[in-house]
């Protein structure tokens, strides 16, 4: 449904641009019906649009799923980064630097795939009160990573303690919503 949606907008930006092109000096007998046209098209693909979300959205149960998954998600997350923050000693700086490069390519990329989902079903200030850890922690880890792969180990190090103290308060935050 989607996919049709996207077509309608596409034909209807279209036709309404053909029809606006007629309205010259001397209007084109066929202009308003092409721009007319193109305008309702445009709406019924917003319409489509908007439907196709409410589908995805789905039932209850698919908000206890989402949630599940953040939840999942967000823990893997701080499993990593618990794992990092006790092995950066042991590890070698091109270790730390793929394990902290699948981390946010991972978990982080798929959260932040959902992130308007999660607010809506969280609802905004919920929502916000999650997700500043999530943010901070991504953060934190993504600069990390830039000094690690700069040389900079030793300071690299320092930020990963920082980033599940984030990661832990997030995950705080969720588990103490209640979701039901």
């Amino acid at each position: 449904m989607r996919l049709f949606a996207k077509f309608l907008l596409v034909l209807g930006t279209c036709l309404a641009a053909v029809g606006a092109a007629g309205f010259t000096e001397n209007p084109e007998n066929e202009a308003w019906v092409f721009f007319l046209g193109g305008l309702i098209l445009c709406f019924a693909g917003t319409r489509f649009q908007r439907i196709s979300i409410q589908e995805e959205a789905g039932p209850a149960h698919h908000s206890a799923a989402v949630m599940g998954g953040l939840r999942g998600r967000l823990r893997a997350a701080l499993k990593a980064t618990i794992f990092l923050d006790e092995t950066c000693d042991e590890i070698g700086e091109e270790e730390f630097c793929s394990r902290l490069d699948e981390l946010l390519r991972g978990e982080f990329f798929e959260m932040g795939g959902r992130v308007e989902e999660y607010q809506r079903l969280l609802g905004f200030a919920d929502y916000s009160r999650v997700w500043e850890g999530v943010a901070i922690g991504e953060r934190l880890l993504s600069r990390a990573w830039s000094m690690a792969t700069d040389g900079h180990l030793e300071e690299a190090f320092m930020e990963i303690p920082l980033a599940r103290a984030a990661l832990s308060r997030a995950l705080e935050r969720l588990e103490n919503l209640d979701l039901g």
